[in-house]
């Protein structure tokens, strides 16, 4: 296959904006940091268009939707009050970084 026909399945930056729900700036701009793979697709008669591959939009696209939906949870922890006392604070931080990786593996994002 050839890198054009390769192209063509992937997405414009109107495409990713409006899925993403970004701005066409921020896209831009984090292409340029190199966040993005983008590529230039041509099209017959006009300037080649900008263009970002399907499986990393697909990947933002569940954060995306994390940060618009956000996420519903419900932990029940019974400890010994007498216990608590001593806890220090890494272990309490340690406790929610645990929940932090168990949801990030749920939805495959990185915590």
């Amino acid at each position: 296959m050839n890198d054009a026909n390769h192209l063509e399945a992937w997405l414009t930056t109107a495409e990713v904006c409006a899925r993403l729900g970004i701005s066409e700036s921020t896209l831009k701009r984090e292409a340029a940091a190199g966040k993005w793979q983008a590529r230039k697709r041509p099209r017959p008669g006009k300037k080649p268009e900008t263009v970002y591959p399907p499986h990393e939009v697909a990947a933002r696209g569940v954060t995306a939707d994390l940060r618009a939906q956000g996420v519903s949870f419900s932990v029940s922890v019974q400890i010994d009050p007498s216990q608590m006392k001593d806890w220090e604070p890494e272990r309490i931080t340690a406790l929610f970084n645990s929940i932090a990786t168990v949801l990030a593996a749920r939805f495959g994002v990185k915590p």
